[in-house]
């Protein structure tokens, strides 16, 4: 039986640095793009299209990793759960799952500040009433779609917290967790990777790629490195500092979360009250 485990998410809560980790492990296979996004923008219940994803790699006998956010961005994304359970049921694929969770309102704060510099140009006070950031940060109501699902065994709960401080007990547990070798020794464990906070703007290329797809599909036929090159030579303004909630919108935001706080301590154990819940 082939074995998967899939990084849901929050984004913005350090999936892009434990995907990264995870890598230098022997028995893992990771994914040949982070973020493939299959389970709710390419779905196709055929197990060899998302074997591609990890094309001209030995997957024998390790466990194949992904890390894509979109998999918990619910309802603006609101089929991967369902896709992810007729996959592993057509298939007989044994599927697990981590979820690493922060300061919710820190993550929006993050997410908005990564949009910005890629695609929106709307304010964070119209990103707020449009629902979508505080959804994402909404925890409880992200994991209720996959535990009504999915064998709750097959789940691991981790606190972005931890993996900041104490990356070395983190991977162990997740070695445990997936029943890999626990004393592999990682490596840079101190470096973040995809921070927010000096990010490139690099907005005009992505509404292009928005607005037309021909121009995006033209663009990977280009290799990464070189695409990173060209951007830091067109695209030199920065995000300084990350984006923060006035005092009011932080109130309103605390009191949009609050019940599905309370349900994430109650049905899922999570201390919520180091983030002022």
């Amino acid at each position: 039986m082939i074995r998967f485990c899939i990084i849901l998410g929050a984004m913005k809560a350090g999936t892009t640095s434990l995907f990264n980790y995870l890598t230098q492990h022997p028995e893992i296979a990771p994914c040949n793009e982070k973020e493939p996004s299959f389970f709710s923008h390419h779905y196709d219940d055929n197990i060899n299209a998302y074997l591609d994803l990890w094309k001209e790699q030995q997957v024998e006998a390790k466990v194949l990793i992904e890390a894509s956010v979109n998999y918990t961005k619910h309802p603006s994304f609101s089929n991967a759960s369902a896709n992810i359970l007729d996959f592993t049921q057509k298939n007989n694929v044994n599927m697990k799952f981590i979820y690493i969770m922060r300061n919710p309102i820190e993550r929006l704060e993050s997410q908005y500040t990564y949009s910005y510099a890629r695609w929106t140009s709307d304010s964070l006070e119209d990103r707020i009433k449009h629902g979508h950031l505080i959804s994402v940060s909404r925890y409880a109501h992200q994991l209720d779609i996959y535990y009504d699902k999915f064998n709750h065994e097959n789940f691991l709960l981790l606190d972005f917290d931890n993996l900041i401080k104490k990356p070395e007990d983190t991977l162990r547990q997740i070695c445990e967790f997936l029943k890999i070798d626990t004393c592999f020794q990682f490596k840079g464990l101190r470096e973040v990777h995809n921070k927010s906070k000096g990010s490139t703007i690099t907005r005009p290329i992505n509404m292009l790629y928005k607005k037309y797809p021909a121009v995006e599909w033209f663009a990977r036929l280009f290799p990464k490195n070189f695409k990173r090159l060209l951007s830091r030579l067109i695209f030199r303004k920065k995000i300084s500092n990350n984006f923060k909630l006035t005092d009011e919108q932080r109130k309103r935001v605390h009191n949009a979360l609050k019940d599905d706080m309370a349900r994430l301590h109650d049905t899922y154990g999570i201390n919520v009250s180091k983030w002022g819940f």
